[in-house]
């Protein structure tokens, strides 16, 4: 049962594919997906019923008037569709098709959430229709891998996706995911893409890329960003700054700073939901040498992997120097 309603019941929907889909699962993110989709009243069985009549009402009609015939168990209409009413059944079914892979990311990644990490709040219904009227026509892989996790993470904490964000990443293409993909890896903190031109796998024109689709703020590369936060390591005292599964720690008592791109809010929302990408091995020395010690000291750095977002495995050295 979900919400009232009875999964097993042959109920027949113009958007089956979708109902279908929010019925495989109970738990409230998919509770909250499937009403998003039909909404509350659709879930009951007695306006199924009434629905049904009132279709089977205007069935008897199309049949008397002669607009249509009863034939093998179907009502088929007596007049062929024109070339129009062919292309937009096509495009109807497109669509259909772009809405259901959508939906079924989102349900893919709520049904692993825990209840307690779901919002109790709703879903704005303009948010959803605005991401609905995109999603149809996304059909790209990975772009609906993208817009199945937006609306999974709304979901689990309304408000949390702006419609500024919707509308940047309405218009990514491919290549733009794949270039913010590979730069996921050399965020530091959430907060800046770091490139070290010729050294690292992200390039001037990938921070091109990114700042013409929104993602990073625009002609501000080489922005210095100051980071200081304390921590202890070999019993000595230091700073140390986060990318995607690593933590560089800088042993000394220096303020740090790093050359980055600045990601837009977009950017930063984007980043939080996308399966991100770790910096190559053979970067961490380029993207230390890029960090810049307040007194122009040299200090020694640290690479270490992340366990979750509040542990490192100090047993564990991915990289190990001084800048």
């Amino acid at each position: 049962m979900i919400m009232g309603f009875d999964v097993k019941a042959e109920v027949k929907l113009d958007a089956t594919k979708s109902a279908e889909l929010a019925a495989e699962g109970c738990v409230k993110g998919s509770n909250k997906l499937f009403e998003l989709c039909f909404g509350k009243r659709m879930a009951d069985n007695i306006r199924y019923a009434a629905l049904t009549a009132a279709q089977t009402e205007r069935d008897l009609q199309s049949v008397l008037s002669g607009e249509a015939e009863f034939r093998d168990g179907n009502i088929v209409p007596v007049t062929l569709p024109s070339v129009g009413n062919l292309l937009l059944d096509a495009e109807r079914q497109q669509e259909l098709e772009n809405l259901h892979a959508n939906l079924k990311i989102a349900y893919h990644e709520l049904e692993s959430v825990p209840d307690d990490e779901i919002s109790d709040r709703e879903v704005g219904s303009d948010f959803f229709a605005r991401w609905r009227r995109e999603a149809k026509v996304i059909g790209e892989s990975d772009l609906q891998f993208i817009w199945g996790k937006v609306l999974a993470e709304e979901i689990r904490s309304p408000d949390s996706i702006s419609y500024r964000t919707l509308d940047v990443i309405k218009n990514l293409t491919k290549r733009e995911a794949e270039v913010f993909h590979k730069a996921s890896g050399y965020i530091f903190n959430k907060h800046g893409v770091v490139m070290v031109e010729g050294k690292t796998s992200v390039t001037y024109n990938d921070i091109v890329v990114l700042s013409e689709c929104g993602l990073v703020v625009p002609g501000v590369n080489g922005t210095m960003a100051t980071f200081s936060d304390a921590i202890f390591y070999e019993g000595k005292k230091g700073c140390f700054t986060r990318f995607e599964g690593c933590v560089f720690v800088l042993l000394g008592e220096q303020r740090i700073s790093i050359a980055c791109s600045l990601l837009t809010e977009a950017g930063k929302q984007l980043y939080n939901i996308i399966d991100r990408k770790m910096m190559r091995k053979e970067d961490f020395v380029f993207v230390a040498g890029a960090m810049k010690v307040q007194r122009g000291d040299k200090i020694s750095v640290r690479v270490l992997p992340l366990v979750d977002e509040n542990r490192v495995d100090v047993s564990n050295l991915y990289f190990a120097g001084e800048v």
